[in-house]
């Protein structure tokens, strides 16, 4: 993984659309020497390609683990919730 982002410093993990004109991509990308899981929006500029935006948040890949667990534990609430399909309780 190291050399393949030394070649190319962005990996686009997955995207999820945000709305008509915007759509959060998950990447993993170094930035003067660290290696980061950037969560950040992306905007359809004037001439139809997406740009970043200043919106987002970059933290060391090291924390993956840690965001995992609390993405999870949110879902958990949520379906707990019913505010999405599934087991609720």
């Amino acid at each position: 993984m190291k050399a393949a982002l030394q070649t190319n410093p962005d990996i686009v993990v997955s995207a999820v659309q945000k709305n008509a004109t915007e759509e959060i991509r998950f990447l993993i990308r170094r930035w003067r020497g660290l290696d980061l899981f950037d969560i950040r929006i992306f905007a359809r500029a004037a001439v139809g390609d997406m740009r970043p935006t200043r919106e987002g948040c970059a933290v060391n890949v090291a924390k993956l683990p840690e965001i995992l667990a609390a993405v999870t534990e949110a879902e958990a609430q949520a379906r707990r919730l019913g505010l999405l399909p599934g087991r609720s309780e």
